[in-house]
């Protein structure tokens, strides 16, 4: 399931940031102006090369990782979704 701040797999990112003065929406590292609609509510797997992330993928926030469990809980519902 996707979330109103961002998707799991995001949160559960040590690159994820929440809304700034500057955008707001989920922001992270690898897109500074907004996270694409793919990975937010699409559940593109950011673990894998993404067009414009400038070789900056999702990495585990150990604070974070129960955000990862609920993300791959999901995926197949995401799938089934989004494609």
């Amino acid at each position: 399931m996707t979330s109103p701040f961002g998707p799991p797999i995001c949160i559960s990112c040590i690159h994820y940031r929440t809304r700034s003065l500057e955008y707001l929406g989920p922001a992270c590292k690898a897109f500074p102006d907004g996270i694409p609609t793919k990975i937010t509510v699409g559940g593109f797997d950011h673990r894998k090369p993404y067009r414009g992330d400038h070789g900056v993928r999702w990495e585990l926030n150990p604070d974070k990782a129960k955000w990862l469990d609920h993300y791959e809980e999901d995926r197949e519902t995401l799938k089934k979704l989004f494609g």
